[in-house]
C-alpha cells in the first residue's frame, strides 16, 4: 500500500531570509533532508529526500529547479536497517521510484524522486536505522525509530457483548497504550450494507469512519490506561450527516470496528512543531531527529478489533429515529 504524507514544514528553504542573522551569500552548501515513516501495515515503504541550501539567488526561483531541491538518480544511497538487541538482522537497499507525482505548489512538480524499500516492518522490538549517502559530495545522514507496538483493549472486553449505540448515557472506550506510543486517534468504523428495492439481488458493501478524537500518552513507555468518553446517541448523527438518504435502497446495519492509530514521540512532536509554527509570527522553529541533515524518520501503528456487533436497540434506533429514520434501514 502506498502511503506518502506530506512534509508539514517546508525546511528553510522559502523562510530562510526571514532570518537577519543568516547570511544568505555563503557558499552554496547542500544538506539532505528526509521524510519517512515506517508503519507496519505496509509491505512498501518510503523514503521522500530533498536538500536545503544557503546561497545567493531567489529561493523561490531555485525551488522551481528540480536540481535544487533533489537529488539525480544514482548520486544517493539509501539503505533501512533492522536491528534487534544490538544484533544486526536485516539491511534494506531502497531504489529510486518516479511513479508518484509531487502535487503543484512552491516546489518543482510534479516530477520527484522518491526511495522505495518492499520489506517487513516487525513489531517485534526492532529498531529500524536509516542511512542516506550523497555519493556526490561524501554528506551522510543518519535515523533511527522504533517501531510503535499494538495496543490492549480493556473496555469493551469482548466482542461479545453487543455495543449500545443509542441512548443519551456516555460510553467509556478504554485501552492500554503500546510501547513506543505518543498519540492515538481513534476511530469507530460502521459496516452496512445497500440493497436495490427494485432489484433486491444488486447490493453493495461500504463503511462510514467516526472519528472520536486524539489525545497523548504521559510518555510513550505504554501500558498507560487511556479513554476515549463519547455519549453514545451521537453515533445515531454522525450516520445522519454522513450517509446519504437514498430512496432506492434499504440499508442493513452491520458491524462495528474499533480502530486505534498510535504515532511514536517523534512523530508527534514534529506534527506539535509545524502546528506551532503555522499559527505564529514568530521565527519558524525546527525539529530534527535525524543526524548530520534535517528531516523526520518514524513510525505508526494501526490496532483494530473487529467485528463487534450493534444491540437491537441501537438497530431499532436507526430505522426509527428522529436523526436516521430517512435512511431506510431495515431489520
Amino acid at each position: 500500500m502506498r502511503r506518502i504524507i506530506p512534509i508539514l514544514i517546508s525546511f528553510f528553504l522559502v523562510f530562510s531570509g526571514c532570518k537577519n542573522d543568516i547570511d544568505l551569500l555563503t557558499n552554496y552548501k547542500n544538506i539532505i533532508v528526509t521524510y519517512a515513516l515506517l508503519d507496519p501495515a505496509d509491505s512498501v515503504h518510503y523514503v521522500r529526500l530533498s536538500k536545503v541550501f544557503l546561497g545567493a539567488g531567489n529561493a523561490l526561483v531555485m525551488a522551481q529547479n528540480a536540481d535544487s531541491i533533489g537529488f539525480r538518480i544514482g548520486t544517493v544511497d539509501v539503505k533501512i536497517q533492522q536491528w534487534k538487541n544490538g544484533v544486526l538482522l536485516n539491511t534494506y537497499q531502497l531504489y529510486s521510484d518516479t511513479t508518484i507525482p509531487r502535487d503543484p505548489g512552491t516546489f518543482h512538480y510534479p516530477y520527484q524522486v522518491l526511495y522505495r524499500g518492499a520489506f517487513p516492518v516487525m513489531k517485534d522490538g526492532s529498531t529500524y536505522k536509516l542511512s542516506v549517502v550523497d555519493l556526490i559530495k561524501g554528506t551522510t545522514l543518519t535515523a533511527e525509530t522504533p517501531i510503535v507496538q499494538d495496543v490492549i483493549m480493556v473496555n469493551p472486553q469482548s466482542n461479545f457483548t453487543p455495543l449500545n449505540l443509542w441512548d443519551t448515557t456516555n460510553f467509556n472506550f478504554k485501552f492500554k497504550s503500546g510501547t513506543f506510543g505518543k498519540r492515538y486517534i481513534f476511530k469507530l468504523r460502521f459496516h452496512y450494507t445497500e440493497q436495490f428495492i427494485s432489484d433486491t439481488t444488486q447490493t453493495s458493501q461500504h463503511y462510514i469512519d467516526w472519528n472520536l478524537g486524539e489525545q497523548d500518552a504521559q510518555d510513550a513507555s505504554g501500558n498507560e490506561l487511556m479513554t476515549f468518553n463519547t455519549r453514545r446517541d451521537h453515533f445515531l448523527d454522525y450516520c445522519r450527516e454522513q450517509i446519504p438518504a437514498n430512496v432506492y435502497v434499504r440499508r442493513i446495519s452491520g458491524k462495528i470496528d474499533l480502530i486505534f492509530l498510535g504515532a511514536a514521540q517523534e512523530l508527534a512532536t514534529y506534527i506539535d512543531v509545524g502546528n506551532a509554527s503555522s499559527n505564529s509570527t514568530a521565527a519558524l522553529p525546527l525539529y530534527t531527529n535525524t543526524v548530520g541533515g534535517y528531516g523526520l524518520f518514524s513510525s505508526r501503528t494501526t490496532t483494530s478489533f473487529l467485528n463487534y456487533l450493534i444491540d437491537s436497540d441501537t438497530q431499532n434506533a436507526l430505522i426509527d429515529s428522529q436523526q436516521t429514520q430517512g435512511l431506510n434501514f431495515v431489520r
